[in-house]
């Protein structure tokens, strides 16, 4: 072979893969433009452990709870993602599950918080509102043995027949002599006020 072919081939083939040296001059288009992203897809949020997100101000502003082991060892607290509204203190929980009810009867969200305590034959309920800048008890807790908890078991609701109430399941021992154990788990129902609305 000719190696002034060869210098030829060479020569072209190394040129044709190098880039131009000035970057900013293109043969069409001009100078190049800058490019901003288009991309408009959420940024996906990650929340804390454990964490709900609700309308609690009842302003479609909703922000997010989370629950926490205290620092101390025993009992648990509810933190929010807004560090000025203050935290729940749980201390008989060893572990806490949130949930958030909706009703169109309340104005805002309200926050459950079944407490898994350190009897584990039971559930307590918490319900929270958030009224004024903190949390307040809708009623007090109420405990379920785990022999009454089901699936379709809902341990409240809004009584139909009084808007100022809260309608709740609760355990009570009953003594029976016809039980190995001396006594039975009873599920009762009551209808109770709202301490704060």
């Amino acid at each position: 072979m000719n190696p002034l072919i060869f210098l030829i081939i060479s020569f072209f083939l190394l040129s044709c893969g190098t880039p131009s040296k000035n970057s900013e001059e293109h043969v069409i288009g001009g100078p190049k433009d800058s490019v901003e992203s288009t991309d408009t897809s959420p940024i996906e949020e990650t929340l804390p452990y454990g964490a709900v997100r609700g309308d609690f101000m009842g302003s479609n502003d909703s922000f997010y709870v989370y629950p926490k082991k205290n620092k101390h060892g025993t009992g648990m607290a509810l933190f929010s993602e807004h560090e000025e509204i203050g935290k729940i203190s749980l201390p008989k929980a060893v572990a806490t599950k949130l949930e958030v009810y909706s009703d169109e009867a309340f104005p805002t969200d309200i926050l459950v918080a079944r407490t898994q305590l350190e009897d584990p034959q039971f559930n307590k309920y918490h319900l929270f509102i958030f009224r004024e800048g903190r949390w307040l008890p809708l009623v007090n807790g109420f405990a379920i043995h785990k022999s009454h908890m089901s699936d379709t078991l809902r341990p409240f609701w809004r009584d139909p027949k009084d808007a100022t109430k809260v309608v709740r399941h609760y355990s009570v021992f009953d003594l029976d002599t016809s039980s190995d154990e001396g006594y039975t788990w009873r599920l009762l129902t009551e209808s109770v006020p709202m301490l704060n609305r």
